[in-house]
């Protein structure tokens, strides 16, 4: 029987502290009497309490709209200011390895030409095709006869002189047969 009225009693207890928290927090919902700090800190009851802060008005709401719009110009036209400078950087960039570029394109062709001075003035034209000659041995006759057929025809002549005859009539055996014939019959008036 002890247990039992024990029970009842810590019930009874428990159920009157509900109440009492259930009145207090009524009390704090309808501002009546100001809530502790401690209970608005508890994000799961603040929110249902009313806030000491006075809602805004139509003026204090642009106005803070406006600020904020006012920050993120600035923001934009700041990004804005550094992606024109990034491009005038990458202007001059673009037009110092343009000047670079042409500056290099004048000197290789000036030594091409100076190469191709020096190569004249120490070789007669015929050491050079044998020069050249002997690299067109060296190759397969069919890859030979379509270099040829690309380049000038007293060139051509000068190096198929200078090859051995059987070597020569290979590629001109692989050749166009229009582009051969017309090789030979300068070949037949230029060579004695």
């Amino acid at each position: 029987m002890k247990m039992k009225t024990f029970f009842k009693a810590t019930i009874l207890i428990m159920l009157i502290l509900i109440i009492i928290m259930a009145a207090f927090f009524l009390l704090m919902y309808l501002d009546i009497i100001k809530a502790p700090s401690f209970v608005q800190a508890v994000p799961a009851i603040s929110r249902y309490l009313p806030s000491d802060e006075k809602p805004l008005t139509e003026l204090e709401k642009n106005e803070i709209e406006i600020d904020n719009l006012t920050r993120d110009l600035k923001t934009r036209d700041k990004k804005i200011a550094d992606l024109n400078r990034k491009i005038k950087d990458l202007e001059k960039r673009e037009k110092m390895y343009e000047q670079a570029e042409s500056n290099y394109k004048e000197n290789i062709a000036d030594l091409n030409e100076q190469l191709i001075n020096k190569s004249g003035e120490g070789q007669g034209s015929g050491d050079i095709y044998k020069d050249m000659a002997s690299y067109f041995a060296e190759m397969k006759t069919q890859d030979a006869a379509e270099i040829l057929a690309k380049m000038d025809d007293t060139d051509i002549i000068g190096i198929l002189t200078a090859l051995d005859k059987g070597t020569a009539a290979e590629i001109l055996q692989k050749m166009d047969k229009n582009k051969a014939a017309g090789i030979a019959r300068q070949m037949l008036v230029t060579t004695p």
